[in-house]
């Protein structure tokens, strides 16, 4: 049994240049790992909370690190149970999320490490859960909302790749990255095209339809369709239509364009109307939760009883500990939701939710574009993990 001698906490830069926490933790077996947590700017109302960085580094090192030295990393699940209740809020308040998540994120791939065993199967031996299904890939193709300066509200447009294979899903994917980018560059007459947070195309369109039109047209051209769908994640809490409104421009979607998977189509508790459109088009497309189940039990539970999703979104700095992660992730697979590990827009390069994703059999996964250094981390993680099964 190895135990934990010292835990410590910085502050590193996320994708967007801001401050975000970071832990280094040392085993008394000499292993030492580093682990950084991302942090969301669209977040939702019921999410954990985090701190800023500079707190949740004074709080590891007030709080925490006294508590964790001479544990066994092993011991995961007892692990996170202390730093939750350490923590004793509903929210994750008073340590921060973000905190907690860094800690927990350290613990996991220093077991890792010392047992000589990739992430991924100790995850599965800690949360005895079995993966095997390949994973749809969603990635952001344009951005708006908050995610970007552009004149559409939705925030992701997104192309959803089935492959057999990671490796091949990214080479598509940056395939069409590429040729949509020559194809707006041609529509607009500039050579020079912003970027959202997530690397979408951010520019001023005709209307919220113009992004799937061009997008499809790329597809069409490339002769992708068989391997793609469209997705969308509204991210709706910061959009002021109806719901009557919304409804039937997501009709409109999945009749022209046969969008498959829809996130976040309406607000952060409005579990009528994503009841009601589930009942209306739950079986043309998956209905995905992420602000309003925010990978905690209680919200998931509420969703379940209203019949109000058939998929969900998967991200650890919503609830705060890899143990309450892999609890929804169950949680979700009991249901048959489909279930979606997530990055979010201000990401580092640790690439943790990779093997996340890999450990669960998640049945998406949400990335990004492969185009920036912290997006590429996680696929790259992914295709290395696929190569070892080879």
């Amino acid at each position: 049994m190895s135990t934990i001698i010292s835990v410590d906490g910085c502050t590193v830069r996320d994708s967007r240049g801001e401050e975000t926490v970071a832990v280094t933790m040392r085993l008394d077996d000499g292993t030492e790992v580093f682990a950084s947590v991302p942090q969301g700017k669209s977040r939702g109302t019921h999410e954990a909370v985090s701190v800023v960085p500079a707190e949740a580094v004074h709080n590891i090192r007030e709080h925490i690190t006294s508590m964790i030295i001479g544990k066994d990393p092993a011991d995961q699940q007892s692990i996170d149970a202390m730093l939750v209740a350490l923590d004793n809020s509903p929210q994750r308040s008073e340590l921060g999320a973000n905190t907690i998540l860094a800690v927990s994120y350290a613990t996991a791939r220093a077991a890792a490490v010392s047992r000589d065993v990739p992430l991924w199967q100790h995850l599965r031996d800690t949360y005895d859960v079995r993966g095997g299904v390949q994973p749809i890939c969603y990635m952001n193709m344009v951005n708006g909302g908050a995610h970007a300066a552009s004149n559409i509200v939705f925030q992701e447009y997104l192309v959803g790749i089935r492959t057999d294979s990671i490796e091949k899903a990214v080479d598509m994917g940056k395939c069409i990255y590429g040729a949509l980018g020559k194809r707006v560059q041609k529509r607009i007459g500039r050579t020079k095209l912003s970027l959202g947070d997530e690397g979408g195309y951010a520019l001023n369109w005709r209307d919220d339809m113009e992004p799937f039109e061009v997008l499809h047209e790329t597809v069409e051209a490339l002769g992708m369709t068989k391997n793609v769908v469209y997705g969308l994640d509204a991210a709706v809490g910061q959009i002021s239509r109806t719901p009557e409104e919304l409804t039937s421009q997501y009709q409109r979607l999945v009749e022209v364009f046969q969008l498959q998977y829809l996130e976040d189509p309406f607000g952060d508790d409005d579990f009528k109307n994503f009841t009601a459109l589930h009942k209306t088009l739950g079986d043309d497309l998956y209905i995905i939760g992420d602000d309003l189940t925010v990978t905690q039990i209680e919200r998931m539970e509420q969703a379940a009883q209203e019949n109000a999703v058939n998929g969900v979104i998967i991200k650890p700095n919503q609830v705060g500990t890899v143990s309450e992660t892999f609890a929804a992730v169950a949680y979700a697979k009991e249901r048959g939701w489909h279930t979606v590990v997530s990055h979010r827009s201000g990401e580092t390069e640790d690439d943790f939710i990779a093997d996340l994703a890999y450990a669960v059999g998640a049945d998406g996964i949400k990335f990004g574009v492969p185009v920036q250094p912290e997006r590429i981390a996680k696929y790259t993680r992914l295709m290395n993990i696929e190569r070892a099964q080879t």
